[in-house]
């Protein structure tokens, strides 16, 4: 995900000690090699609106809401599968209440969300449970509070 990291054009900084405030971030150094015991790599972030609350030592959170600059969906993880390789997600025809596969390409995750920065178009409505269990042309039906798919009773 360094490329993620280098692409953001903004960050969000929380602090654990702060719950509820912010900090907006950008990248200052990201180191050239990768750790070679921990397969990571170094990054300093700059705060650019720290305040007195904010100490040296303090455990922070940084968050880049948007990596590639334009517009993306954000979806559970539990809406993502894998077929040989490509992740792809479910789509439900409107008209007909039936599931058709979609490749699509993934941006950064966040807790249990991911971005989907190719693949969908707004208002799609995506399956985001037991999408393992479905096959091509199933018939769905949404739930009625939580907007996710259940299969059709035959």
């Amino acid at each position: 995900r360094v490329e993620e990291l280098r692409r953001a054009k903004a960050m969000h900084i929380t602090v654990w000690a702060q719950p509820g405030r912010g900090y907006r971030g950008s990248l200052r150094e990201l180191a050239p090699g990768v750790d070679s015991v921990t397969r990571t790599y170094a990054a300093r972030i700059s705060i650019l609106d720290a305040d007195a609350a904010l100490r040296l030592g303090m455990t922070a959170s940084v968050h880049a809401p948007d990596v590639d600059g334009g517009s993306a969906i954000r979806l559970p993880l539990t809406a993502i599968y894998n077929k040989e390789g490509q992740p792809q997600v479910w789509i439900i025809d409107p008209a007909s209440q039936k599931v058709s596969p979609r490749a699509v390409k993934l941006g950064a995750a966040h807790n249990d969300s991911v971005l989907v920065a190719e693949g969908l178009e707004g208002g799609e409505q995506v399956v985001t449970a037991g999408v393992h269990k479905l096959h091509p042309g199933q018939k769905v039906r949404p739930a009625a509070s939580t907007g996710v798919a259940q299969v059709a009773q035959r």
